[in-house]
């Protein structure tokens, strides 16, 4: 989460010098803005800027932070505040195109899942020279959801080389077994559990690829591994069942797919994505009581992804963005929130705030 790093267009991601860019705004405004932010008081952070851009019209600095801005606080306004940098550097035959902003605009398409968007704008940041792990996860996760493997396979790589743990290493090396690259994943994988030598699902797949390499005890043993990490987990049972019955080991094989189909008979799928739901909504409220407001809304937008039925996660959500001025937003999740049930009696005097809030007179 890239909360305390608001002011920046992507924390992890890191542009090249680009000579000829207007020169930053005045400390003063910059410092106003940052105090704004570090205060939790994203609307008048947002008027701030928005009062700084009309008075420099010519500052893509002030352009870029707005265009964040927006986007932390999920405003329709970010796209267009992006492609404005964008097309503003198109007619300049001199200018090159904002990293910044490519940077932004193909972040917020990645969110959306406008796969092929993202990776236009993601691949012409990188063409001019951005770099950075959050830049590389992005790109491989794009292609990889438009089938493009060898693009996502690269773009992990990229990640692992910029200094990447787990986070890019599994994907990495998931991608290099469906590509029938064993041995590459095998590698991948083993640096995977060496940083993290307690992840059970890294241990997994590096019994999958040690599987496919035909080293069935050291698959058996990663699949051992995988199984001690998480007990309650029902796919490396069946890994280790059908490991197992393919060497003769019919019953002890048996036994462990028996125990893959008692687990995931317990496991019911809406019972656990519930668990998982309820956890990622206890940890956005504990971030708005920590003042996180931003980094609340993402991981309530997490839940949601997981399942939408649970009313009170997108109540939650929309007094997140009410809270941060994006009333339209707000509005949008407090009406689901309805329509999904709960304690629609509190949904409804959240709803009626942010119908107030978002009437032309109050703006």
């Amino acid at each position: 989460m890239l909360a305390s790093a608001l002011l920046l267009a992507i924390a992890t991601v890191e542009p090249p010098a680009q000579p000829g860019l207007p020169s930053p705004p005045a400390p003063r405004a910059a410092d106003e803005v940052a105090d704004l932010v570090a205060a939790g008081r994203y609307v008048d952070a947002i008027s701030a800027l928005e009062a700084a851009v009309a008075a420099h019209p010519e500052d893509t600095t002030l352009l870029v932070r707005l265009g964040v801005l927006y986007a932390r606080t999920r405003r329709p306004e970010a796209e267009a505040t992006f492609k404005r940098v964008l097309e503003r550097d198109a007619r300049d035959p001199h200018a090159l195109p904002n990293i910044d902003a490519l940077v932004d605009l193909g972040s917020l398409e990645l969110r959306e899942k406008r796969y092929r968007e993202a990776v236009e704008h993601l691949d012409a940041a990188r063409a001019r020279g951005a770099h950075g792990v959050a830049l590389f996860i992005r790109l491989g996760v794009a292609h990889e959801s438009l089938a493009e493997l060898e693009a996502a396979r690269e773009a992990y790589a990229a990640a692992v080389d910029e200094g990447a743990g787990p986070e890019a290493l599994l994907p990495l090396g998931r991608l290099l077994i469906k590509l029938g690259r064993h041995q590459e994943a095998e590698v991948v994988l083993l640096k995977a559990v060496a940083a993290r030598p307690r992840g059970p699902v890294l241990w997994l797949e590096l019994g999958r690829a040690r599987d496919k390499l035909g080293r069935g005890d050291e698959a058996e043993a990663a699949y051992q591994k995988s199984i001690e990490y998480d007990g309650a987990a029902p796919e490396p049972h069946y890994a280790l069942g059908t490991l197992l019955v393919r060497r003769g080991q019919t019953d002890a094989g048996q036994a462990e797919l028996r125990r893959f189909k008692e687990l995931s008979d317990a496991r019911d799928a809406t019972d656990h994505l519930s668990g998982q739901i309820a956890t990622l909504n206890r940890a956005g409220l504990k971030l708005l009581a920590d003042g996180r407001t931003l980094d609340a809304i993402e991981t309530f937008e997490q839940a949601i992804a997981l399942g939408p039925a649970n009313g009170a996660v997108h109540a939650n959500l929309g007094g997140a963005l009410l809270s941060v001025g994006n009333a339209r937003g707000a509005l949008v999740a407090l009406e689901e929130a309805i329509k999904r049930g709960g304690d629609v009696d509190a949904f409804r005097a959240l709803l009626a705030r942010a119908k107030q809030a978002a009437a032309p007179s109050s703006r």
